[in-house]
């Protein structure tokens, strides 16, 4: 199964709960980070999955303001 997490591509193994992610970048700049990853937390803390693995490939650098 493949998601679109705003800026995040989430693919969904359901046999193995695992839930890998893919930064993806449609625009540049990184004003739907913070929003991207509140997404993948969110379907962590429901437990929804029982693994992540997030693949930040490509993601540009971060100043503190994205990091927070």
């Amino acid at each position: 199964m493949l998601l679109m997490l705003h800026n995040i591509q989430a693919q969904y193994a359901s046999d193995s709960f695992l839930l890998r992610f893919q930064w993806y970048r449609p625009v540049p700049g990184l004003a739907r980070f913070q929003i991207s990853m509140n997404a993948v937390a969110q379907l962590v803390e429901q437990h929804t999955v029982a693994s992540v693995l997030i693949d930040l490939h490509g993601l540009p650098s971060l100043g503190l303001d994205e990091q927070f």
